[in-house]
């Protein structure tokens, strides 16, 4: 019985192999298809008897060819939306890489983690899929709650392991100079 993980991989392999087929057929379909509408295929043998790619492309109905330009449009837009799924999925499970200086982390703000926690000697939370995608959850929900992201004291304590009380976040934000949301102002 195969897993979903063990499916994953398999996929994931058959998938590379693709993109590397569709990547080196593209430019020649797409040129092929141009030179269809333009109204004279080029690059046939000249033998007339049907069979060269060229020639099938010339007596395709103009219809068909409109029709498969649709699709694979379609069909890449659709493929683009998918992995992209799969890439913020897999992002959120990877190890950070580090450089050769310690304390310092190689990532971006669009790798998948949190551009908040980083604030905090590169700390690495995985972005939550909510309303603020460069946020993990307890930055986003935060920022949802207070109209402002966490100030970095708040954000240190938190990554200690320390519970963060309302009165914390009280005296930090009026402190910082933060404000809740819905006051209007700052605090």
């Amino acid at each position: 019985m195969t897993t979903d993980l063990g499916r994953a991989e398999r996929h994931a392999i058959e998938i590379q192999a693709l993109a590397g087929e569709i990547a080196a057929r593209l430019p020649a379909a797409l040129e092929m298809l141009k030179a269809y509408k333009r109204g004279y295929p080029t690059g046939g043998d000249g033998s007339g008897d049907g069979t060269s790619r060229t020639e099938a492309l010339g007596i395709s109905p103009p219809d068909a060819i409109d029709r498969e330009e649709r699709e694979l449009a379609h069909a890449l837009e659709r493929a683009l939306r998918e992995l992209n799924v799969a890439y913020n999925i897999t992002a959120r499970y990877q190890r950070p890489r580090r450089d050769r200086k310690p304390g310092r982390t190689i990532v971006s703000l669009d790798d998948g983690w949190c551009s908040s926690c980083q604030r905090d000697g590169d700390h690495l939370e995985p972005v939550w899929d909510g309303r603020y995608r460069n946020l993990c959850r307890w930055c986003a929900e935060f920022t949802l709650a207070e109209g402002c992201e966490p100030p970095l004291s708040l954000l240190r304590l938190r990554h200690q392991g320390k519970r963060i009380t309302a009165d914390m976040v009280d005296r930090e934000l009026a402190r910082t100079g933060g404000r809740r949301a819905g006051s209007g102002g700052d605090a």
